[in-house]
């Protein structure tokens, strides 16, 4: 069947109308269902790029200071000495304890692994007695020691009710080693 191009505009009438009623659906159509969606659309995704770029900001300085903590955390590691190191703590603390002029109980070390971070802890638990001045004094050279010292518990008993010259303290110590 060979159409002429001339035959085909010799279509009848009803045909061209309702090709023009089919286009004019299809602009409506465009106009009044499609591009508001398309506007919508874009106007969500802008509204959700926003969104996201706020949350990972957020996340990105959530994450800047987990990395500023990791980074605390490995410089305090290297900071915890060796296991080796035992021995001079505690001649450190025994040293503590005499320069301080303090008798003490006997000490019993009980090493456990820790949860964390793969460190050794170390744990005694003793009592000191003398005048409370010296015992004040002990805590204070304990704190400010280079040695890293845990003070878990720690309870104070005057035998003496007049003066303050014979109390007792109960110290529970620990430490840790890489």
């Amino acid at each position: 069947m060979d159409l002429n191009p001339k035959e085909i505009f010799r279509k009848p009438k009803w045909f061209w109308v309702l090709c023009g009623l089919v286009i004019l659906s299809n602009i409506g159509c465009y106009l009044f269902l499609v591009r508001p969606k398309g506007i919508e659309v874009f106007r969500l995704q802008d509204a959700y790029g926003r969104l996201r770029a706020e949350r990972l900001s957020i996340l990105k300085e959530g994450q800047s200071e987990f990395y500023q903590l990791e980074e605390k955390i490995s410089v305090f590691l290297k900071q915890i000495p060796p296991r080796q190191a035992f021995p001079l703590w505690v001649s450190d603390l025994y040293n503590q304890i005499q320069k301080n002029g303090l008798v003490s109980s006997r000490m019993v070390y009980k090493p456990k692994e820790a949860a964390f971070l793969g460190l050794v802890q170390y744990n005694t638990s003793f009592s000191v007695k003398g005048p409370y001045t010296k015992l004040r004094r002990l805590l204070a050279d304990i704190q400010n020691s280079r040695q890293l010292y845990c003070i878990e518990a720690i309870s104070l008993v005057n035998h003496s009710n007049v003066s303050r010259e014979n109390v007792e303290m109960k110290l529970e110590l620990s430490t840790y080693f890489r």
